[in-house]
């Protein structure tokens, strides 16, 4: 009897092979644990038939058919597992409703195990690598094999991730990815008419992983709780004795047990952060430093690039997603949302590596044209330092000396071009996105949010167009309120204001005939039976308008806003950006201008250059002035991006206090001094020229600012 037997016996007469017979002998796998373990572990055991599992928990479980010889028993046995794949010769008589069941029953019994990845962050869309991926499975997340049935829907993909991965209840929701063949960014998966399933995704790939992260909310990045030996059963590793509390471990957790155990055994060398504190650095009380460095700064940026200075930077392949892990552990580590906009751009900039450029040949004509080219270029990447070669202009390419005027004339430019570009509409000062199905099918979404970012960081620039809905999604999410006031047409924004307008019953049901199309569109029809029922209909269908129609362009948009970690520094921080993407930039004057610049001024007080240079200062103070008064051709804007390349003094502030010299003498390939303003934009030095008559100083100014092409050549 097989019930008397031991388990290698009963696989021996099951015609095992002796390697999967060891494997059970020699993880002590006994007949009375073989109906608990899972069709998983049997498969890692190398007991991979699922007729030869339902075979084993059959003669395990004392339930072999009694048969007086082998043969027969073999006979039997052979009918019991081929069974589900045979057609006996009576089931051509059976109606086609039968044939139907019996079809239906056996792709209900049969299953398949599926391989998924759980990312971590809601914008994870790069492949992970290298450390990212052992850091990942320690923190409970990565890669889980999931068994599920041939007719799975949605639902049940759901509830076996959520089994396999807990963390990922809190995710509220997730997309399903797949990256494409030599492709290192993932994509998402758009769901089929009747949603996703197991025939649906294996349609896709049968070999493939699948890659999964959450909607709504990032997941938790700490520790899992290890489990006890009494809590799992282990049947693809072995069992080792701890030294210090004689505890049984598995030999892949004895490192973790170790740590928690007090041994002063060597660290694990995957290193999993703990659970971000609450506390800001600068509370935190200082260790004295005993290797001879300065002691852990408090500040923001320092403890954003200790973040990122422990993460291992030295593949290409894995910087979106360690950056992005960095970033987040830090935003996760120091809510403070009263710190100021100037330090968390400093903290972004510190990304730029000055060692490696992204090159832009650009003609201001077509200024729109060369950037999506320059962004769209194999070698450019947005932490690299900009080089930018204005082909219309006097110079040369900007090299590493350069302190970078033209590239801060590019991206002064380039706000202005993204403003005006396609992928929004509506008035010039509060922007919202569009729907434009050429730019989306073009990519320009993703390339504006690139911009947008690179605009902010390497420029700091203030966007200042953005309307409120528009940033609100950005920051908070597309459960963001949406505003009315934000609808850039026309028509759809007057049938709102009418059905909010009503004042009764009949007057609110007119109104819902009018906008009939609208409503039908957004799906929002409905029975109207009271006048406060008009406050949820006009939401829903602003909502509609300005956010979910456009979920795809938002999605695009957003994923270049990734770069530079710009999108998980606005979640963080949405007030503090607030004032970038959406409040108009500061406007210039006189006393901001005046209190701008240093004067170099000759030291010898006596001396005639020195009285030349006293009244030309006083001519320049003058022509300031009358700009204030609106009594010059030139404007203040049109004086800082000629001295600086820059419009409006950045967010970050000049890292040179700009100057004023004196044209006093010729320079080199002159044969006297010129009679117009000059300006080196790389050190923000503007040179006045020298003239006996404020009026005669006045027109040569104006003269010379509105011809120069750039870069402050007169």
């Amino acid at each position: 009897m097989a019930s008397s037997s031991g388990i290698d016996d009963i696989l021996r007469d099951m015609a095992v092979p002796e390697s999967v017979i060891n494997k059970f002998m020699d993880e002590k796998v006994t007949k009375e644990v073989v109906h608990l373990m899972t069709d998983e572990q049997l498969c890692s055991l190398g007991l991979r038939a699922v007729g030869l599992q339902v075979l084993l928990r059959s003669r395990c479980s004392g339930q072999r058919p009694e048969s007086n010889s082998s043969a027969e028993t073999v006979k039997v046995e052979k009918a019991k597992l081929f069974a589900p794949y045979q057609r006996l010769k009576g089931d051509r008589g059976q109606s086609s409703n039968q044939s139907s069941t019996k079809r239906k029953r056996k792709r209900a019994v049969s299953s398949s195990y599926v391989k998924f990845f759980v990312l971590p962050l809601c914008t994870s869309n790069a492949l992970p690598t290298g450390k990212s991926k052992s850091s990942l499975h320690e923190l409970g997340l990565g890669e889980h094999v999931v068994r599920l049935d041939e007719d799975a829907e949605i639902g049940d993909i759901k509830t076996a991730l959520e089994e396999s991965c807990p963390k990922l209840k809190d995710g509220g929701g997730f997309d399903i990815l797949k990256a494409e063949r030599g492709e290192k960014r993932l994509s998402v998966l758009v769901p089929p008419k009747n949603g996703f399933s197991l025939q649906y995704l294996r349609s896709l790939s049968r070999t493939c992983i699948f890659y999964v992260r959450p909607i709504q909310k990032d997941l938790d990045m700490s520790t899992t709780v290890e489990e006890t030996d009494d809590q799992r059963v282990v049947v693809n590793d072995v069992l080792v004795d701890c030294i210090n509390c004689s505890k049984s471990f598995s030999m892949s957790s004895m490192k973790r047990h170790r740590e928690s155990c007090g041994s002063n055994g060597s660290r694990p060398s995957v290193i999993v952060r703990p659970r971000p504190s609450t506390t800001h650095p600068a509370d935190q009380p200082s260790e004295p430093s005993t290797s001879g460095t300065q002691p852990r700064s408090a500040s923001y940026r320092s403890y954003v690039q200790q973040c990122i200075d422990d993460m291992d930077l030295s593949s290409d392949d894995e910087d979106c997603t360690i950056m992005s892990v960095a970033i987040m552990e830090n935003i996760q580590a120091n809510k403070l949302d009263e710190l100021p906009l100037s330090e968390i751009l400093k903290t972004l900039t510190e990304l730029i590596e000055e060692e490696s450029s992204s090159k832009f040949n650009v003609n201001r004509a077509q200024l729109w044209e060369c950037a999506v080219r320059g962004f769209r270029r194999v070698s450019f990447r947005a932490s690299n330092r900009l080089s930018v070669h204005f082909t219309d202009s006097i110079g040369t390419m900007e090299g590493a000396i350069d302190e970078g005027g033209p590239r801060r004339e590019f991206l002064t430019l380039l706000r202005k071009a993204l403003q005006e570009s396609v992928v929004f509409e509506g008035q010039l000062d509060n922007r919202v996105l569009s729907l434009n199905s050429k730019a989306l099918n073009q990519g320009l979404y993703k390339i504006a949010g690139m911009m947008a970012a690179v605009i902010v960081v390497h420029g700091s620039i203030k966007l200042g167009f953005l309307s409120k809905t528009t940033f609100h999604v950005m920051a908070y999410g597309y459960t963001a309120k949406a505003n009315p006031d934000d609808i850039p047409d026309y028509e759809v924004k007057a049938h709102i204001e009418s059905i909010l307008g009503a004042t009764s019953l009949e007057a609110l049901t007119a109104a819902t005939e009018q906008a009939s199309a609208l409503i039908s569109m957004a799906g929002c029809f409905r029975a109207i039976k009271a006048i406060e029922e008009k406050d949820s209909l006009a939401r829903d269908l602003t909502r509609f308008y300005l956010i979910d129609r456009a979920r795809s362009a938002y999605e695009s948009f957003f994923e270049g806003m990734e770069a530079l970690g710009v999108l998980q520094s606005v979640r963080q921080h949405p007030k503090a950006w607030e004032e970038c993407f959406c409040n108009a930039q500061e406007e210039l004057s006189s006393e901001i201008l005046e209190k701008l610049f240093k004067y170099e001024l000759t030291a010898d007080a006596d001396s005639n250059r020195r009285k030349a240079e006293n009244s030309t200062v006083a001519f320049w103070l003058d022509l300031l002035l009358d700009i204030q008064d609106g009594a010059s051709e030139v404007s203040f804007d049109d004086i800082l991006m000629f001295t600086t390349g820059l419009n409006r003094i950045p967010i970050t502030g000049f890292h040179l206090q700009p100057k004023i010299e004196f044209l006093h003498e010729a320079e080199s390939g002159e044969a006297e001094p010129s009679k117009f303003p000059k300006a080196q934009t790389c050190s923000y030095v503007l040179k006045l020229p020298i003239h006996g008559a404020y009026e005669t100083f006045k027109e040569k100014m104006e003269f010379g600012i509105l011809s120069a092409h750039g870069f402050g050549f007169a």
